[in-house]
């Protein structure tokens, strides 16, 4: 048999896929002997050798990682177990991931928390980030702020802002000083400086170029007067340290005084958890929203009972929620006053009639009230039908009165609405067909 012209050196598949397709002629080939370097050991197996599993190898390196983070950190044996698991065996946790655990370890950081969402800052150099600390600290006291302050917060700062490690100084400063409240830290540190005379160059930044840099101070002390916490107002609704200060004292004393008499609790709560409500406040309108919510409700004979709607739904101060284009609606599509009354003295809690006339409640009571097959004595019945999308009524009720009309007529229309997909189709008793029929009514708009 006549040899094989010399070919060149293939890799090692090439060569079995070929050995596969002839065997007789490779054995006739000239080739090169493949050298392995005697340092290589190939992963082969030799007969007398004891077998160790790949599990015990993983748990062992696993184990070596916990015992290097908590050398690093002197943090827990659990939490040390939680970070060793983040990363693949194959990486190896180095000097430099070594460093920066124990510069995160020394101001207090949450290294969990920041390995989890920001893994790659192991890979950062810890000198660099400690010189970076530096700047700020020294941009942060040349400031005015207090040192002490800002050394008990670093360690909170890095953990929710880790870019402190990486940004340009200037940069991060500005950032944090000109949007604190997209910063998840408490604020208040930086509002007591800034009440107590901070210099210009932060005010500046906070929280808007535009700001009345006297008008923001002296909001800053009456909330502490009356015991609002500036930082959660600021967190919630920022624009408000916008405001004039005279627009804000206007509104405290309308909050105090007839016909609301806010009490101070109240008032606290209005500023921390409803700003928006206070931004959009008409002072000229609130005497007539409460005397029309007064007579709406007058037959309840309960004095406290629009105090309580109002402290429940702020929004009813609002002009979107005047009652007079609501009544007009409800009264023109059959409801009586007392229906009407029920409806907001049952419904407040939900904010159900602070919705839009024409966006919401209209769409809903007309979708209901369409056919024979619903009654405004049914809809009063379970009232919170009206709290429900109008895309789900609507969804619902027209299937019905396609598949089974008359469970509009039998059933109560809170389960009917309010139920979820699941007790709806076994409620209404309908085939598999009629299901699969259902479910793809909330593909389409």
């Amino acid at each position: 048999m006549a040899k094989l012209q010399h070919q060149p050196q293939k890799s090692l598949m090439t060569c079995f896929v070929d050995y596969s397709t002839n065997d007789h002629a490779l054995a006739d080939t000239d080739y090169h002997n493949l050298e392995i370097p005697s340092s290589t050991t190939l992963n082969t197996r030799k007969t007398k050798d004891k077998y160790v599993s790949p599990q015990k190898g993983i748990a062992d390196i696993i184990n070596d990682r916990i015992a290097i983070i908590q050398q690093a950190s002197h943090m827990s044996e659990n939490d040390a177990s939680q970070i060793a698991t983040l990363f693949s065996p194959v990486f190896t946790l180095n000097q430099q991931a070594i460093q920066i655990i124990s510069f995160l370890s020394r101001y207090n950081c949450d290294i969990k928390s920041i390995l989890t969402q920001q893994p790659a800052v192991l890979g950062l150099d810890a000198e660099q980030c400690e010189a970076n600390i530096d700047k700020v600290r020294e941009t942060v006291t040349s400031q005015g702020f207090d040192p002490v302050k800002f050394e008990s917060l670093v360690g909170e700062l890095i953990t929710k802002n880790p870019t402190i490690l990486v940004l340009p100084t200037d940069s991060f400063m500005s950032i944090m000083l000109s949007s604190v409240s997209n910063y998840r830290i408490e604020a208040d540190w930086i509002l007591t400086e800034i009440a107590n005379n901070t210099s210009q160059s932060i005010l500046n930044h906070f929280p808007t170029a535009q700001t009345n840099h006297d008008d923001l101070k002296k909001i800053i002390k009456l909330f502490h007067d009356i015991n609002i916490l500036p930082h959660v107002v600021l967190s919630t609704a920022p624009a408000i340290f916008t405001l004039p200060y005279h627009r804000i004292t206007k509104v405290y004393h309308k909050l105090i005084s007839n016909p609301l008499y806010f009490q101070n609790d109240d008032i606290k709560k209005l500023f921390e958890e409803h700003g928006a409500v206070i931004l959009k406040l008409d002072l000229d309108f609130i005497d007539g929203q409460c005397k029309r919510l007064s007579e709406l409700i007058s037959y309840r004979h309960d004095e406290n009972l629009v105090y309580r709607m109002i402290i429940s739904s702020p929004e009813y101060l609002l002009p979107e929620s005047d009652t007079r284009p609501r009544v007009e609606f409800f009264t023109s599509v059959g409801f009586t006053r007392e229906n009407i009354s029920t409806l907001y003295t049952k419904l407040y809690r939900s904010k159900t009639m602070c919705r839009s006339v024409e966006g919401n409640l209209k769409p809903v009571v007309n979708c209901l009230l369409a056919y024979n097959d619903i009654t405004i004595k049914q809809i009063m019945k379970s009232p919170k039908i009206l709290s429900a999308s109008y895309r789900r009524i609507k969804i619902r009720t027209e299937f019905l009165r396609a598949k089974n009309p008359q469970l509009l007529i039998n059933e109560d229309l809170r389960l009917l609405i309010h139920c979820s997909n699941k007790i709806f189709t076994e409620l209404c008793r309908f085939s598999d067909e009629e299901i699969a029929e259902y479910y793809s009514l909330f593909n389409y708009d």
